[in-house]
C-alpha cells in the first residue's frame, strides 16, 4: 500500500527541535539527523505496515530511526499515514502526548 504521508504540526515541531538541540553543538550532523529522520518518514509511504504497534495507544504505530522514534497512524480509506511525533528513544513514553 502506498500511502500520502502528511506531518502533523506537532511533529514538525518535535523536529525542529531535534534539530536545534543537535545544531548546538554539531550543525552538520544535526543537517544530516534531519535528512535521516526525514527518509525513515517518506519510506513509511511505501510500507506502512513496517512499525510495530505501541501499548496503550491503539491505532498508533512505532518505527525506529536511530536514537528517535517515528510515532504514526494510519489512515487506510484516505490512502494516508500520519506522522505524529518524533521522540527521543531515551525519553519516558508514558510522558508522550498527541492527539488523535
Amino acid at each position: 500500500m502506498g500511502a500520502t504521508v502528511v506531518v502533523t504540526s506537532q511533529a514538525w515541531q518535535d523536529l525542529s527541535e531535534i534539530i536545534d538541540y543537535v545544531a548546538k553543538d554539531n550543525p552538520s550532523a544535526a543537517e544530516l539527523l534531519s535528512e535521516r529522520l526525514l527518509d525513515s518518514v517518506l519510506s513509511l509511504g511505501r510500507a506502512p505496515l513496517v512499525g510495530c504497534r505501541i501499548k496503550g495507544f491503539p491505532n498508533v504505530r512505532m518505527m525506529v530511526s536511530g536514537r528517535y522514534l517515528i510515532l504514526y497512524k494510519i489512515e487506510p480509506a484516505q490512502k494516508r499515514l500520519l506522522v505524529l511525533r518524533f521522540w527521543h528513544s531515551a525519553r519516558d513514553l508514558g510522558k508522550l502526548r498527541f492527539d488523535l
